[in-house]
């Protein structure tokens, strides 16, 4: 026995006597260190689901807020008359004429929107000789002058007047030039042999 316990280490001699005695082995350490492990994933993973909880509140409250918001930025900044679709191109209607004789005929100013505009005159019908011109004009004060003005007309006919950045300049038909903050279309409807028309103008924004 006594060679034994010459052979062991204090320590090793230190268990064996617990051992003998009955006491169980120094595990509680372990099993402590284990434990909290335990609580810490435990305590992390419940922050984590808290967190998730929190962000998909907060992009349901976002989502909620553009739905309310961008349809009326949309509306803000669209001249009046104008309806948007999802191509990028802006169509409004800003001319309508019903049997209308001699005269000249203006629209509402418009706002520019957009980097090309598009005016269209459509004859729908016509009585008599008519002779008519579509114009696009800008506005400086209170004054308005001509951009850009159609050959007469005597049909019923579509007649189109573009200005823009990227259009070719060509004789009553393009302009290379930015379209005016405030613009309007005219209409100069000559007089023929007893003239009516009936037709509409209608001019297209597009980026």
């Amino acid at each position: 026995m006594e060679m034994i316990r010459d052979a062991l280490r204090p320590e090793q001699l230190d268990k064996m006597r617990k051992l003998l005695a009955g006491e169980p082995a120094q595990q509680v350490p372990v099993m402590r260190k284990k434990r909290d492990f335990q609580e810490g994933a435990d305590r992390v993973a419940f922050e984590n689901r808290h967190q998730r909880r929190k962000l998909r509140a907060v992009g349901i409250a976002l989502a909620a807020v553009f739905a309310i918001l961008l349809p009326a930025v949309s509306q803000a900044q669209a001249p009046s008359g104008i309806s948007v679709n999802e191509t990028g191109r802006h169509t409004m209607a800003v001319q309508t004429l019903t049997a209308v004789g001699p005269s000249t005929v203006v629209s509402p100013d418009q706002t520019g929107f957009g980097k090309i505009l598009t005016c269209s005159y459509v004859g729908v019908s016509h009585t008599g000789t008519p002779a008519n011109v579509l114009s696009i004009q800008g506005k400086v004060g209170s004054a308005y002058y001509t951009l850009l003005s159609t050959s007469s007309i005597a049909t019923d006919i579509v007649a189109n007047l573009s200005i823009g950045p990227s259009i070719t300049t060509a004789a009553n038909v393009g302009l290379l030039a930015a379209v005016p903050a405030t613009w309007r279309t005219q209409l100069v409807l000559g007089a023929g042999t007893t003239p009516t028309t009936t037709g509409y103008v209608t001019c297209t924004m597009s980026e």
